[in-house]
């Protein structure tokens, strides 16, 4: 067999062994990264809302979109904080 043909044999078995190996397990990847993204989301979500609540129940004002993460609280008496 002389080197050429050698050469690309070698080549051909590590293109295709990275390719069956890669692709479906890069696609686990990308799905496992996907549900934890949604896990996360969704606690944060219920973490805001919650937050959001508590915050209303203790007498502050909040504005907002509520579903935004981000919580604008007015602060009128610094004393309630305590």
């Amino acid at each position: 067999m002389t080197l050429k043909l050698q050469g690309t044999i070698i080549e051909l078995f590590i293109k295709t062994t990275l390719y069956y190996v890669t692709i479906p397990s890069s696609v686990k990847i990308v799905n496992v990264l996907y549900i934890v993204g949604q896990k996360r989301i969704e606690q944060l979500r219920w973490n805001t809302q919650y937050f959001r609540k508590g915050m209303r129940e203790k007498g502050f004002i909040i504005y907002g979109n509520d579903d935004s993460p981000v919580v604008p609280l007015l602060i009128f008496f610094p004393t309630k904080l305590a």
